[in-house]
């Protein structure tokens, strides 16, 4: 069972760049002694202009099992979800209580339509596609107190890159990320997800 209580006060949902999004939720799974788990989930983000174009975002995402002595599966934290750590892709980061911190400065760097004939039938024969060049660092933490924890559990995160984000119809969003992280890992990642 679960209760979700979500404010979005944003200019445009699938890619804000203005306004306060927040959102609290409490799970309740297992009613015995084999699954018996309590989580709060937090997530909070704010957005603003700083100038022509150009826009600065960041969230944040938070969450805490109790009781502390949950089976694995039951451990999924960073790497699942929401709980994305950029730089950390590759990797899933079990824990039961922890959160990151996301900031990113982007500038639009175009806004155009194309103009495809083929789609008429279908939709519009324009598409609008805006692009945005950003940068952005990341931290995270996921508490793990059990023995099989990974070297990655119960120390502080960092990464950070840049990239493009490219927005078409039926806000559907592309990000191209070049990520790299404290481990002094990096890569080419691809995301859909917008908001957190």
């Amino acid at each position: 069972i679960y209760y979700k209580l979500i404010y979005q006060n944003l200019d445009y949902i699938p890619y804000p760049t203005k306004g306060y999004a927040g959102e609290i939720a409490v799970f309740k799974q297992g009613f015995n002694s084999k699954m018996n788990v309590w989580q709060l989930g937090v997530k909070g983000q704010g957005n603003w202009h700083l100038g022509p174009n150009t826009f600065y975002s960041i969230s944040a995402i938070g969450s805490v099992k109790v009781p502390f002595d949950q089976p694995y599966t039951n451990s999924q934290l960073l790497g699942y979800g929401d709980m994305n750590l950029r730089g950390y892709e590759s990797y899933v980061i079990d824990g039961v209580a922890g959160g990151l911190v996301n900031a990113t400065l982007f500038k639009q760097l175009a806004n155009f339509s194309i103009n495809l004939p083929i789609l008429k039938k279908y939709t519009s024969s324009l598409i609008p596609l805006k692009v945005y060049g950003k940068i952005y660092g990341n931290m995270g933490y996921a508490h793990n107190p059990q023995p099989w924890a990974s070297n990655l559990s119960n120390r502080m995160l960092y990464g950070g890159g840049f990239g493009l984000d490219i927005f078409t119809d039926y806000d559907f969003t592309l990000k191209l990320e070049f990520s790299f992280n404290q481990l002094g890992q990096n890569g080419l990642y691809l995301h859909k997800k917008t908001l957190y």
